[in-house]
């Protein structure tokens, strides 16, 4: 291990975080997080420290991790006085896996550990068969980082664990990023198998940990209607529903990304899978989609997933409005009884948003549509249901008229 040993102050003196009377109706709630305007006094503590947070008029007791530089103050880890040892952290783990195991998911690269629903605030562990990474996101969970590390060489065995710590949501914590091997050799690209479908993924150097895993039911869910379909992947990545799609039996698929190493690894992915019928190219998608549209292009399905466009609340409006712009012209390259699959990844972004944003857009675009399914995040990607921010992904799929 190349991390440092815990810090001492777990082993007890964890102060008091006394908080205010506007944090009872979100404790009320069980939600894990305390905001700064919810406590009494800020602590002169380090960054990441444990605490124990309670009302001065009341028995009940939190313990929670604090940063004083953050925004989001204290995250819950446990109620009650709670000693965070590598037995606590064990259990939690193991819980987690064992939620894994019971879905039964059909792929190799599965996320084993999605923060907040598992009682680990700011700690992401995704496993890509024989190499486990791990994200933290937090000051806290930097602090826990060596129990985490332990437990799971333990548990996984992995041939490499690997701390992908570069999100840039470390920056509202105050925290440096960083990336390197916690145990064993990162042996380059892996390549895992998922639903039937190949996939070489680089967790060095790909977005989030390599592989957009939340959408993985996803794709599957719209390869129902892929035999024979032509179809347009707006904002491919590295290709996992164009490839999939084409492997299910699509007649064609077009799709582009902004990213030159994305597309570079789509097409990989397509070799991989001796997918030929699969064309991929460099573009943004605010200037191909009108390309498109003036060329008169239609296809059977087009599936569009943007990224994030609203990160904090103040970027909603015009998030939708960017929303709204790729959807009219999304919605004029669906022909007439064929589906638009698309995607909003922001917590931000609630679902009557994105719906009430589609009604515009088809209007704009003079299509009706009806609506197949709403769907959400992978089923290893769980919300914590009292944390509605944890529900981030929304992907609508529409039948057009």
């Amino acid at each position: 291990m190349t991390l440092p040993p815990p810090p001492r102050q777990m082993a007890g003196n964890i102060p008091n975080l006394f908080l205010s009377p506007s944090a009872r109706k979100r404790r009320a709630r069980l939600h894990p997080w305390i905001f700064s305007n919810e406590i009494e006094h800020s602590l002169e503590v380090e960054p990441g420290s444990l605490v124990h947070a309670r009302f001065r008029d009341g028995k009940e007791c939190w313990t929670a991790y604090y940063n004083p530089r953050s925004l989001i103050a204290a995250r819950v880890l446990a109620a009650g006085e709670i000693f965070i040892d590598t037995a606590w952290m064990e259990e939690r783990l193991r819980a987690a896996l064992a939620h894994r195991e019971s879905l039964r998911l059909n792929r190799e690269a599965v996320r084993l550990v999605h923060g907040e629903a598992d009682g680990l605030p700011g700690l992401i562990v995704d496993r890509y068969g024989p190499v486990v990474v791990l994200q933290s996101l937090t000051a806290g969970m930097d602090r826990l980082l060596p129990m985490v590390a332990e437990v799971l060489d333990s548990l996984l065995a992995p041939d490499c664990l690997y701390a992908r710590c570069d999100s840039e949501a470390r920056s509202l914590e105050g925290i440096d990023l960083f990336r390197r091997e916690l145990s064993g050799a990162l042996p380059g690209p892996v390549t895992v198998d998922c639903h039937g479908i190949r996939f070489e993924v680089d967790v060095a150097e790909g977005q989030k940990t390599g592989l957009f895993l939340d959408q993985m039911e996803n794709i599957q869910a719209l390869g129902w209607f892929a035999e024979g379909a032509s179809v347009l992947d707006a904002c491919c990545y590295t290709g996992a529903f164009a490839v999939t799609l084409a492997r299910l039996g699509a007649a064609s698929v077009e799709a582009f990304d902004s990213g030159e190493a994305a597309i570079l690894q789509a097409r990989r992915n397509a070799e991989l899978n001796a997918v030929r019928q699969a064309r991929f190219s460099r573009a943004n998608v605010f200037e191909r989609l009108p390309e498109l549209v003036r060329d008169r292009r239609e296809f059977d399905i087009v599936n569009l997933d943007p990224p994030a466009f609203a990160k904090r609340k103040k970027d909603v409006e015009n998030a939708l409005r960017g929303y709204r712009e790729l959807n009219r012209r999304a919605f004029r390259l669906v022909r007439g009884g064929g589906l638009l699959c698309t995607s909003a990844c922001s917590h931000n972004v609630t679902e009557a948003a994105l719906l009430d944003m589609l009604v515009l857009a088809a209007r704009d675009a003079g299509r009706s549509a009806k609506l197949i399914e709403i769907r959400g995040q992978a089923a290893d990607h769980p919300p914590l249901l009292s944390a509605p921010e944890t529900r981030y992904l929304t992907c609508v799929v529409l039948r057009v008229g």
